[in-house]
């Protein structure tokens, strides 16, 4: 029994995700604002992907990103616990990001720190919007930026998110 429980806890935020509209899949990045000491700000960018059974998170200019693991989902309000896999040394660990749907390009930002303070917000833009199709062969789901549908016609493997 215990076996299903651990199973359950790594499963329930995929499928939790996997439930939730594909509105969202694409690339959003933006500058972002954190407040410094004496009334300075620090700007920094962040990139976010959003892709089938993948969330990643990008600091280039602080040097770190790792993956994002969703929450349960609220109206257009997604939320993600934050989980870093290099740059740990630069960036403060355990975070929640918060994205607010403003509109299909559009979306507002915020990362709180582990004790839940507020600590940066800015906006992101959908770089990249993701297009989902189910290929004839294998029933196979795959997920294509739309700048690379041209480059991939005809072709019948690979992709972002399939098998």
């Amino acid at each position: 029994m215990k076996w299903f429980a651990g199973l359950l806890l790594i499963t329930l935020p995929w499928a939790l995700y996997a439930a939730q509209p594909k509105e969202h899949y694409g690339q959003w990045s933006g500058m972002v604002a954190e407040p410094g000491g004496k009334g300075s700000f620090s700007r920094y960018q962040v990139t976010i992907n959003i892709l089938p059974g993948e969330i990643t998170v990008d600091y280039p200019s602080l040097g770190c990103g790792g993956h994002l693991v969703p929450l349960p989902r609220k109206g257009r309000h997604l939320g993600f616990r934050e989980h870093l896999e290099y740059g740990l040394e630069q960036c403060a660990k355990g975070g929640r990001t918060e994205l607010f749907l403003i509109s299909p390009e559009l979306a507002a930002y915020q990362w709180y720190d582990a004790e839940g303070r507020l600590r940066a917000e800015g906006m992101l833009k959908r770089r990249r919007q993701v297009v989902m199709f189910k290929q004839q062969q294998g029933g196979n789901t795959h997920a294509y930026s739309r700048g690379h549908l041209s480059a991939l016609a005809g072709v019948h493997h690979g992709g972002v998110g399939g098998a």
